[in-house]
């Protein structure tokens, strides 16, 4: 992060900036309470400057978890052959980190001593580890690191030993294994006896050979687990409906959707549902109706040419829902396939929708729900400003979606209440419509590789002028000129992310040098 407050004029040398006979008697200092407070508004890497500023400051730092949380240490293979006497001096003074990533693969001889992460382990909570190595190694590199609440374990090896672990990591609440080898499942349920979350990317549940320790694992932590991510086959099904004390509350499961609709159907306080694979809608209207505590909702819906319409009437507990329709646009004139008449959801607050064709009924009965943060992606809706009549509305993101109308109704008289729009957008006559429709603006984000240039920073500031935040976190920027126009022009500006080369960034900052400016840059590679 760049800062361009209080730059001093090009011609003045930092060192002569205040000469000696004007030194005045330093403030006193302030409680490390006061300091903590200061530093929580700074980000990993302005934290990181004020930690080699004084030890005064990097020892308040160290000593708050909430400031330490910033930074994640990361380790590799490479660092331990090449400068191990630099790791060992590393970790020796390592108490403080609560965030690491361990990139051990093919580490061999090269692996660290066990009581090199002692240090470490004192406030260590959440711990990424890439490994090809034994359950020796394993067990030996955990065995120091007794407060872990999260473990994610990424396998990449081909074997893996089938050893009694000679610890138990009775804090963890979470673990997360991708691409698992035998055995590793049940030294994980021998080492882990308390799990509230338990994590399997990938197609872990789709290879028979582990099915017996993946559901051994499930049933060892019933009476903890509350959050489970599985690929299910109808075999492991069998096994877990059979697992009496399982009560979950989060579910992201990927398998066919009859044996979805079985493993839920047994699980009837889930509050979480995330479905990655393809449902049509008779199997999901099942599924909703066995959850009546059904809070979050994330689905992909397949349309097989079937008219069938679902409606939202079920979900009345409903707080956060997704959909995605798995076949692009329906045809103009077709039945909706999202029906939102006389339905009461007084709860849901976010609403995110893919590839559905929303009607202008949809988009009206939409206008009596109480939604606050909305997306739609690749949509197609009959006009941008249908959006705008939405009076609880403070968050939108717009992907590329297709306006039947075109943009002719950017009526520059709109009132809206959002305040935070995040755009992605390939036609320029939708971009400049958006700024129209939705003024009063805050936090403006153009997404992906939108073209943004001095034109539509003019139309955004004549509809925003109280406009606080900027990001351009994608978009490469060639024109110095427009960077300055967005720092300079919008008064209320306090924040600004930009794609930026390291050869504009320099030019950028050196023109605003020594001009009163209170904007802090962000650039992104």
């Amino acid at each position: 992060m760049e800062s361009l407050k209080h730059k001093l004029p090009s011609d003045v040398e930092e060192e002569d900036a205040f000469p000696d006979v004007k030194r005045v008697r330093p403030a006193a200092d302030l409680p490390p309470e006061m300091w903590e407070l200061i530093f929580r508004n700074l980000n990993a890497y302005w934290l990181r400057s004020a930690r080699l500023t004084c030890s005064s400051w990097d020892q308040i730092i160290r000593g708050s978890s909430r400031l330490m949380s910033k930074f994640v240490l990361t380790l590799t293979t490479y660092n331990f052959m090449e400068d191990r006497k630099m790791v060992r001096n590393l970790l020796a003074t390592g108490g403080g980190y609560t965030r690491v990533k361990m990139d051990f693969e093919l580490i061999g001889i090269h692996k660290p001593r066990e009581n090199w992460l002692k240090p470490l382990g004192t406030t260590l909570r959440t711990l990424t580890l890439e490994f090809s190595c034994t359950e020796v190694l394993l067990t030996g590199l955990l065995k120091e690191l007794p407060n872990l609440k999260q473990l994610k374990l990424i396998v990449r090896s081909h074997w893996f030993g089938s050893g009694v672990p000679s610890i138990r990591l009775d804090k963890l609440d979470e673990l997360s294994i991708t691409d698992p080898v035998p055995n590793i499942l049940s030294f994980c349920r021998m080492l882990c006896p308390q799990l509230k979350a338990l994590k399997l990317h990938g197609y872990c549940g789709a290879k028979s050979k582990l099915k017996n320790e993946i559901v051994a694992l499930i049933s060892s932590t019933s009476r903890t687990l509350k959050e489970l991510t599985i690929r299910v086959s109808k075999k492991i099904v069998d096994d877990l409906v059979e697992i009496e004390d399982l009560r979950l509350a989060r579910l992201a499961v990927h398998g066919d959707a009859d044996d979805v609709l079985r493993f839920v159907k047994q699980q009837p306080i889930i509050e979480d549902l995330e479905i990655s694979r393809n449902i049509g809608i008779s199997t999901l209207d099942e599924i909703i109706s066995v959850l009546p505590k059904l809070k979050k909702l994330q689905v992909t819906i397949v349309n097989r040419g079937i008219q069938k319409t679902f409606s939202f009437m079920k979900l009345l507990t409903i707080e956060s829902l997704t959909i995605r329709i798995e076949d692009w646009f329906m045809p103009i004139g077709a039945n909706p396939l999202l029906n939102l008449t006389d339905c009461i959801l007084t709860n849901l607050r976010s609403l995110s929708l893919f590839r559905c064709n929303l009607t202008g009924q949809f988009l009206s009965d939409l206008q009596r729900t109480h939604v606050s943060e909305l997306t739609l992606e690749s949509c197609s809706l009959p006009r941008l400003s249908d959006l705008a009549p939405l009076k609880l509305l403070h968050h939108i993101e717009l992907n590329n979606n297709e306006y039947l109308n075109g943009p002719a109704d950017d009526d520059s008289r709109c009132s809206s209440s959002v305040r935070s729009l995040k755009i992605s957008e390939d036609d320029r006559s939708n971009l400049l419509a958006a700024a129209k429709i939705f003024p009063n603006l805050e936090c403006y984000e153009a997404a992906g590789y939108t073209d943004i240039d001095e034109g539509v920073l003019e139309v955004i500031l004549q509809h925003s002028p109280l406009v606080k935040e900027l990001r351009f976190p994608m978009f490469h920027f060639g024109d110095v000129n427009c960077l300055r126009y967005a720092v300079h022009r919008f008064p209320a500006l306090k924040t600004m992310v930009i794609h930026c080369s390291k050869e504009k960034r320099a030019s950028f900052v050196e023109s605003v040098r020594g001009e009163s400016c209170n904007v802090a840059v962000e650039f992104t590679c």
